[in-house]
């Protein structure tokens, strides 16, 4: 009975609900025409309120949370198991007060005490499983998760002999943990989905299937997945098909934020989409599909590697999201309506800033480049048609969440538990943006959510009374998004007081012993920030500290469990770190004799304790950035505790070995308009020093962008035309987009930035060694082509770059004088390698070669990926490999190219996947690879996160030291640098390797050289520091 009384308010609500969006969709065509008088609009306002109402009322009456017991009945489930049925009733107690680690363990118990009973009842076995997985989703245990369902759909599927003897043989068979191999995984899920769902329990089972695999980052198969689940929804009612359509587009919107982490930078797409319709289709990008879908050419549910889908913001995922949520939209369910509503309502606010963002910033490349045509500006009408076009759209979607979610806030009783999560959600939207504009100039404060929400705390401040209905863990949160929103809108007393209300309660829950980390960093970052806008920073910095300390327990969980949140790492996470660092490190005066004096005071003192733990927040955000980048928790968990007193220990013996070594190390914190860049110095046996300076974030980013542009881009160009090396040569030094007066402004900028401030400080080190840690945009800089106005950085210095403190191998290299080499190279692909690998070759006796072309003798073979593999299990002191390779800012997408090989499909490279070639390097640790030589590998242009695989090399691989390029070197002045660096090596064993790099990258400066083609010697000059300037030491630089 219970059931058809809210099938008959779903559809009373359903009619409601079309007739106040057919009303308002024809009040906003006649906005458009007819000016409307006072008395209409009243009439017409008086409608809507009236049907919102009802629609309100009916929404009290109805049950919006329905668990799996409720909602997959057909018909109501009974059960003579009364035990079963007891722990049943004490999980959904549980559940409903958010203990899920309780609740999971019941509804584990539940399951198994079905499956014991007489008649085994699989439907209520694989319901109480589903909801065991929920929690356990909830929790953040999402391999538990997998194979909770897994199991219980594969035991579904038996019969009750079958399920018997089954539990029989393993009587922990529901809690086993391990999680399936690569190999097996698919295969599991392959056969959970073979035939069509045949209850509402099984399609609600794989509803669930669906969502976990979108947390462990299997986006495909989640779709596949959730899919299945909607074969059965559409066909019968006691399902809802729009939340299926729900959680397809989640997962949709995750797979298009993993591809835009493996693309190049989204200026560079809309660069090309637009560069695209002006060579070929003479058409104009003037609709947001045109660009999410590459003008309708990438489809990616059906095949979601081609060029166009690469070359589109988001792989065409965003588009198939937008669609999904449409689908759930018109759900007769409101809580699923209104998630659709909310979650379309994120992802568009997502689109409309990193399309603002990458359109400006494409605009501002483009008259850096002299076109005769402006691209961006003409074929891309974002600010005369799209950018419009998803204002009104948003607009419309904040106006219709804001009536539905106001509407059912009662001013005189609780926030109701039902609502909490329209509310949670909204109100974190909202406070996440509040500069986004609601329509006719009125701001997020005027929504009638926040005014009613005002309306009821403002009676009284006893907020667990209002929200004693609620569960305290969503009490804190919600609390947390009111002080939010009062922090974007800079009512800091408010925020203040919010924020420590939801604090209260989450130390009550620590307490009862059921902190939970994340919320507490979320919170604490948060009064961190408030109280250092109210000038408090003593405190401020102790919130912060409390941020960070959570965060350190929340990172192994998050890596482990959810590589979905990986994505949101750098805004998720990251700037926790930075906040700290820049309140540890506060920018010094630059006043009176008497403040320098005070200073130099604090800096003897008590400030040298929260240098030492800047160092230790940066450096544990290095350690955090390759774990995320790498998706493995454990792999530095030693290097993270390193005591920060052993470690600098440790650095300043290493420094002190070679007297004339300093270490820098530059961090880039963001303010509000400015960029502050702080500059670490040590000197071996010295105390750390640094200066900071305030630089408009405007400037920093264009020098930033422009540096880039003419190294990766214009003079790449140049790199790759069809001209003899000596023209390319003489064009990059004469072309007015990559010559000498172009590039140097841009690199003596950055001298000033880093170096001149420490200028002094480093005379005394002339001919020495800098040894850089560069932080986030500096990273893929050619630190060695600084320019001081007069002379490179690399004229004075030679240079070297650390992943991290904590992430270097300290143990130095004893016999440099006899080392065995690995050669490997592609001759084919790239000519000049055969000259560059007989050069290196005469260095060295004991040798072993790797090449394409045919051996000549017997320590010579061919070079392919099993001839690799084997040679790198004996014994090596060099690995040196000239091929092309790639750090890509996804793992999947780091590798090395072996050389071409014929298949059935056509020519196909041979690779070896970074992952592959880790383990081979592992597998050898006792006795680990000295140096490893990557002469001709790239990192991605403009994209920060791909060169942590070119540092994560060394880490990863025990490798103490790398050699390697930021961009695709030119192969004929490769052969050049390799040879020199080699042969310096060779006679004077004990040179340092950033010294022997120093004098190859110089001699390439510095010198004419000739190269062979077509019987002529054609001689060249090879000065433009892309020619050199690209080369780095990575890792122990002696």
């Amino acid at each position: 009975m219970a059931r058809k009384w809210r099938l008959l308010i779903l559809r009373v609500q359903f009619f409601l609900l079309r007739t106040v969006r057919a009303y308002r969709n024809n009040q906003q065509t006649r906005r458009r025409g007819d000016a409307r008088t006072g008395r209409s609009l009243i009439s017409r306002r008086a409608l809507l309120f009236i049907l919102s109402a009802l629609f309100g009322f009916t929404s009290a009456l109805s049950l919006p949370a329905l668990s799996a017991y409720q909602i997959a009945q057909e018909p109501q489930t009974t059960s003579q198991n009364s035990e079963a049925m007891e722990l049943v009733e004490e999980a959904l107690k549980f559940s409903k007060d958010s203990e899920f680690g309780k609740a999971e363990e019941k509804w584990l118990e539940a399951a198994q005490s079905f499956l014991k009973g007489e008649k085994c009842e699989p439907e209520n076995m694989l319901k109480s499983l589903t909801e065991r997985a929920e929690a356990l989703r909830i929790l953040g245990f999402d391999r538990m998760a997998f194979n909770t369902l897994v199991d219980g759909l594969e035991l579904h599927a038996k019969d009750c002999t079958e399920r018997k003897k089954l539990i029989q043989r393993q009587p922990n068979y529901l809690r086993q943990s391990d999680f399936p191999k690569k190999e097996d995984f698919k295969d599991r899920i392959e056969e959970v989905v073979q035939e069509r769902p045949s209850s509402a329990t099984e399609a609600q089972a794989l509803q669930s299937l669906g969502k976990v695999l979108r947390e462990l980052g299997e986006f495909d198969e989640s779709v596949k997945v959730l899919k299945k689940s909607l074969q059965y929804a559409q066909t019968h009612s006691s399902l809802d098909e729009g939340s299926i359509f729900l959680d397809i587009g989640n997962t949709q919107v995750s797979a298009g934020r993993k591809k835009v982490n493996e693309q190049e930078s989204p200026e560079e797409l809309i660069r090309k989409l637009a560069k695209e319709e002006a060579e070929y289709k003479e058409e104009k990008v003037n609709e947001l599909t045109d660009i999410l879908t590459y003008i309708q050419e990438c489809q990616a549910d059906k095949n979601n590697a081609t060029e166009e889908c690469n070359n589109t913001i988001g792989g065409g995922y965003y588009q198939l999201a937008i669609d999904s949520y449409e689908e759930a939209k018109k759900s007769v369910i409101f809580a699923t309506e209104i998630k659709a509503q909310l979650n379309q309502l994120s992802l568009l606010i997502d689109i409309q800033k990193n399309l603002e963002k990458a359109i400006n910033k494409a605009k501002e490349i483009e008259p850096r480049e002299q076109t005769k045509e402006k691209v961006i500006s003409t074929y891309v009408e974002w600010e005369d048609s799209i950018k419009p076009e998803l204002d009104e759209k948003l607009q419309n979607l904040i106006y219709e969440i804001d009536q539905k979610v106001s509407y059912r806030i009662d001013p005189e009783a609780p926030l109701s538990k039902s609502n909490i999560d329209f509310f949670l959600k909204f109100t974190d939207i909202l406070a996440k943006n509040i500069n986004l504009q609601t329509g006719e100039g009125k701001t997020f404060s005027s929504l009638n959510l926040l005014i009613n929400l005002e309306q009821i705390f403002a009676k009284d401040s006893n907020y667990s009374e209002k929200l004693k209905s609620i569960d305290p863990r969503s009490q804190a949160f919600f609390l947390g998004n009111l002080g939010k929103i009062s922090e974007q809108e800079k009512a800091y007393g408010k925020a203040n007081i919010y924020t420590r209300a939801a604090l209260e309660i989450t130390d009550k829950q620590g307490q009862e012993g059921k902190r939970e980390p994340y919320i507490n960093y979320i919170l604490n970052w948060q009064l961190g920030r408030i109280l250092k806008k109210q000038g408090e920073l003593s405190e401020a910095k102790l919130y912060y500290k409390k941020a960070f300390n959570n965060l350190k327990i929340l990172r192994k969980d998050i890596i482990q469990n959810s590589k979905n949140l990986q994505f949101d790492f750098k805004e998720e996470f990251e700037p926790v770190y930075r906040d700290l660092v820049g309140l540890l490190l506060p920018e010094k005066s630059n006043g009176t004799k008497a403040t320098k004096l005070i200073d130099k005071a604090q800096f003897e003192t008590e400030d040298n304790d929260d240098i030492k733990k800047a160092i230790d927040v940066i450096e544990s955000l290095r350690v955090a950035e390759l774990e995320n980048y790498f998706q493995d928790p454990c792999f530095l968990e030693e290097q993270d505790e390193v005591d920060i007193d052993k470690l600098i220990d440790n650095i300043d013996k290493l420094i002190d070995d070679n007297k004339n070594s300093a270490i820098i190390y530059p961090i880039v914190l963001d303010e509000e308009e400015n960029v502050r860049l702080v500059v670490l110095l040590k000197f071996p046996q010295k105390r750390i020093n640094y200066h900071s300076k305030r630089i408009p974030k405007s400037e920093f980013n264009s020098n930033i962008e422009k540096l880039r542009n003419i190294i990766y881009i214009k003079s790449r160009n140049i790199l790759d035309e069809t001209i003899n090396l000596q023209d390319r040569a003489n064009k990059l030094r004469d072309n007015e987009l990559t010559s000498e007066a172009e590039l140097n402004p841009p690199l003596q900028q950055l001298y000033n930035w880093l170096i001149q401030p420490i200028e002094t400080e480093l005379k005394n080190l002339q001919g020495g060694t800098l040894v850089f840690i560069p932080d986030r945009e500096l990273r893929n800089i050619p630190l060695a082509a600084l320019h001081d106005g007069d002379e490179y950085l690399i004229e004075k210095y030679s240079i070297a770059l650390l992943p991290g403190l904590k992430l270097t191998n300290t143990q130095p290299w004893s016999n440099k004088k006899n080392p065995k080499i690995l050669l490997g190279g592609n001759e084919k692909q790239l000519p000049a390698v055969k000259k560059e690998l007989d050069n290196i070759a005469m260095n060295f006796r004991n040798k072993v070669q790797l090449r394409t072309d045919n051996p000549t003798n017997n320590s010579t073979k061919k070079f392919t990926k099993k001839n690799l593999e084997t040679e790198l299990q004996s014994s090596f002191d060099i690995v040196h490999l000239a091929t092309h390779g790639k750090f890509s800012p996804d793992l999947e997408n780091t590798q090395i190219e072996i050389r071409e090989i014929e298949t059935e499909k056509g020519t196909e490279k041979e690779v070896i996947k970074f992952q592959e070639f880790e383990d081979l390097l592992q597998e050898r640790n006792s006795d680990p690879i000295k140096l490893l030589v990557l002469s001709s590998c790239e990192t991605s242009v403009g994209n920060d996160r791909a060169v942590l695989g070119l540092a994560g090399v060394a880490v990863r691989t025990g490798v103490s030291s790398t050699v390697a390029t930021l961009w695709r070197v030119e192969d004929e002045t490769a052969t050049e640098v390799m040879s020199k660096f080699y042969q310096e090596l060779s006679n004077e064993p004990d040179l340092t390797l950033a010294e022997a790099l120093r004098r190859a990258q110089l001699n390439m400066l510095n010198n004419e050289f000739e190269y062979t083609r077509e019987d002529k010697i054609i001689p060249y000059r090879p000065e433009h520091p892309i020619f050199w300037a690209g080369y780095v030491v990575v890792g122990n630089w002696l």
